[in-house]
């Protein structure tokens, strides 16, 4: 993937691994690239998942790698993203493929990311990392109904 923003095509289902780890670490917007901090009253983060299936919402202390999002990129983002259509987080470690310490070939799939907590030390050393890890805590799931509404909410005039 291109470093350089506006170049290349737009892979609506992936990360670019640098924007991500960057986004991660200095809460920005995944849409907007600007900062999620300080943006909503309550102080905290909204972050967008795809539905896993299991109808499980995010639990506190789950390890999660998409970046925050402001309220009004996150309905801009559902309603053009087709990916999606199916409180700011400590660092938690990283995610990424596993490489042989011999031979330095990758010996997982880097579709298939392996998440390694910054304690592991030992298992740090031999990951190609593409993903920053975060585990939000005070975790409250939200509909995009209630989003949308809070968004006409706050545009409404007092």
């Amino acid at each position: 993937m291109s470093v350089a923003r506006g170049r290349g095509r737009p892979n609506l289902a992936g990360l670019h691994p640098l924007r991500q780890r960057q986004a991660m670490a200095h809460p920005l917007c995944q849409v907007c690239g600007t900062t999620t901090v300080g943006t909503r009253e309550d102080e905290r983060h909204l972050f967008l998942f795809v539905d896993r299936g299991d109808r499980s919402p995010l639990r506190d202390g789950e390890t999660v790698v998409v970046p925050p999002v402001h309220e009004t990129c996150a309905l801009q983002a559902v309603e053009q993203c087709p990916h999606l259509r199916r409180g700011w987080a400590p660092l938690w470690g990283i995610a990424g493929a596993i490489i042989h310490p011999d031979t330095l070939d990758l010996i997982s799939d880097p579709a298939d990311l392996v998440e390694v907590p910054y304690e592991d030390e030992q298992r740090l050393r031999w990951i190609y990392a593409s993903r920053e890890v975060v585990t939000p805590h005070e975790v409250e799931p939200i509909t995009l109904d209630r989003l949308e509404h809070d968004a006409q909410t706050a545009r409404a005039p007092a």
